[in-house]
């Protein structure tokens, strides 16, 4: 046991040390801090200090805060005379109470700013029992120097995520905490206890028709095999087979069903096409609470052909419907392919499709010819006049057509000497070139380029994410299935990676899950809380993620610039940034 700690304490030193030299992390931390400790090196939180953010509180938390009261009180009561303290937290990590056994222990906690109003957000307190349990979307045990930052040492912390019973969605969290020197085997089944308590408390005061809708759901889904959808104005259950047989964008019509079954109280019956290309016939019933109609259920039945073509060939395809992004898109590369300009600037954000849009472009201009790729990086390393003279002896080739990507590498000598090189470069051969979306100095040389089109990073074209993640399986030759919470998840996260990250998380859930159906705890913690038991973003909500992402992007990722410039708080954006499943401190890439 001795030897044991001895190790333990050992890797920590480590490990710390590899922190304080930017070195990379040992393998033996545990899994948990190791992620946690990276996370919070990425998002440059301190080590030495506590330095959290004051939100002031408001009524978000009130739900979570009256199921908690009174099961924390009464567990309050047990703690005189010990140094254990309560902790509860709201889903961005916001202190919104705290419960000891005397005055001491919440004074101790004051002057590490764990009070009520200061956020304990991961990236901003470094490894702690709250905000690392949100992060990790699961329970989290903290010992002592495993907290990033070095005023925490002294605690032990066992945090538990609180989920709403019906929706399943984070509510907050709880963070049972007390001195190193008193921790037990204990702290984490009490914490896992109290969390479960709160759980319940939440459901009894869950609002009737809420209740009546998923008693409805429960009672049902016992006596039938079928694909089984409960709807209420607040949020949607299915069972295990509805979730593997539909498809994120099949919900929209399920809940235009639901309208119009509701609107004239009484059962609808309709035969629709998923997405997926199978034919179901859809049975949506009111449930009521009197006279009064408060959800309804749906019964979800492949027809016969459909099941049994299912069964001969396995689920069937329809061409999938495009993304606006992608559609006007394509539109606007037919008019460039069209157009006489030579010199085409394909401008967009890293691996969003750039190089793939030139080759596609070069097909259609000049499939004659061997389409080049020419790094304008290169000229870092060789000097501007030697990548110059090699990119003239590319242009004189008539038997190839070049594409120079990543313009925004040049400096301003090398950039003039391209636009001079094209400009005594005679004949109406194509040249492609392909830059950054923020880069100015791209966009402001006009000299370079005839014609300029824009690639949409993967968050414009959301639509478009399912049928990409069953190209991406296709075409590595794996046939597991991508369930439908997974699916959400995918579909809602921002990717700012774009295509690459996409095509990497895809792979990576596909080994992991073992021949099993990929699920959000396949896909990593900052990617599964996209799910956070809801729906597909709508349209407003992933303009608002965009333009968080935009502004990030365009100050660097510094937050406080970001959340001026879109005039917010720093804590507000935070909270923007979790709702839509993103992680702040690698949300620029």
């Amino acid at each position: 046991m001795h030897d044991s700690a001895e190790h333990r304490r050992a890797v920590l030193r480590r490990a710390r040390r590899a922190l304080e030299e930017g070195a990379e992390l040992p393998q033996e931390l545990p899994p948990t801090i190791r992620r946690s400790w990276t996370r919070s090196r990425l998002a440059a939180a301190p080590m030495d200090r506590i330095a959290v953010p004051y939100d002031a509180a408001d009524v978000s938390a009130e739900r979570l805060l009256r199921a908690a009261r009174p099961v924390l009180d009464r567990f309050a009561l047990q703690l005189a005379g010990t140094h254990v303290s309560l902790v509860l937290a709201d889903p961005g990590g916001r202190i919104v109470g705290r419960w000891a056994g005397d005055t001491s222990a919440l004074r101790k906690l004051a002057r590490v700013s764990i009070e009520e109003g200061y956020v304990l957000a991961e990236d901003l307190a470094g490894t702690n029992g709250v905000g690392t349990a949100l992060e990790e979307l699961a329970p989290v045990i903290i010992f002592g120097a495993e907290h990033y930052t070095e005023p925490l040492q002294r605690l032990v912390c066992a945090g538990v995520p609180i989920r709403h019973p019906l929706t399943r969605r984070i509510e907050g969290v709880l963070d049972l905490a007390c001195p190193t020197a008193d921790a037990n085997g204990l702290l984490m089944p009490a914490t896992l206890d109290l969390g479960a308590q709160i759980e319940r408390e939440m459901s009894m005061r869950a609002p009737e028709r809420e209740r009546v809708v998923f008693d409805a759901f429960v009672a049902r889904n016992r006596t039938t095999s079928a694909a089984l959808v409960a709807l209420s104005e607040q949020y949607m259950v299915t069972n295990a087979a509805a979730a593997d047989l539909l498809e994120p964008r099949d919900e929209a019509c399920l809940w235009e069903q639901a309208v119009e079954s509701l609107g004239i109280g009484e059962p609808v019956t309709k035969t629709m096409q998923l997405s997926g290309g199978a034919t179901i016939t859809a049975r949506c019933t009111p449930i009521m609470t009197g006279a009064r109609p408060v959800g309804a259920l749906i019964e979800v039945k492949l027809t016969e052909r459909s099941a049994a073509a299912s069964r001969r060939r396995g689920k069937t395809t329809v061409a999938p419907k495009q993304s606006r992004a992608t559609v006007q898109f394509e539109r606007e590369m037919a008019e460039v392919v069209r157009s006489p300009g030579s010199r085409i600037m394909l401008e967009g954000e890293p691996g969003s499709g750039r190089l793939f849009t030139a080759r596609r472009i070069h097909g259609l201009r000049c499939p004659g010819t061997t389409l080049a790729v020419y790094p304008a990086g290169l000229a870092q390393v060789r000097g501007g006049p030697a990548w110059l003279a090699k990119l003239a002896r590319l242009l004189s080739d008539e038997t190839v057509t070049v594409t120079v990507t990543n313009l925004e590498l040049l400096d301003e000598c090398t950039h003039q000497g391209l636009a001079d090189l094209l400009d005594g470069h005679l004949g109406p051969r194509l040249v492609l070139m392909t830059c950054a979306a923020t880069t100015e100095s791209c966009r402001g040389a006009s000299t370079v380029y005839d014609s300029i089109l824009g690639v949409p990073a993967l968050r414009q074209r959301r639509e478009d994410i399912p049928e990409l993640v069953q190209g991406v399986l296709r075409a590595s030759d794996l046939t597991v299935r991508v369930g439908h919470r997974a699916m959400v998840a995918l579909t809602n996260y921002a990717w700012p990676g774009n295509l690459p990250q996409l095509e990497r998380v895809v792979k990576h859930a596909a080994r992991t899950c073992r021949g099993a159906d990929i699920g959000v705890e396949h896909l990593g913690a900052e990617i599964s809380a996209s799910a956070s038991g809801r729906k597909t973003l709508t349209r407003l909500e992933a303009l608002e993620r965009d333009a968080i992402v935009d502004a990030l992007r365009e100050y660097g990722g510094n937050r406080i610039k970001a959340a001026a410039a879109l005039g917010m708080s720093r804590s507000t954006l935070y909270r923007r940034l979790r709702s839509f499943g993103l992680e702040p401190a690698r949300t620029v890439l």
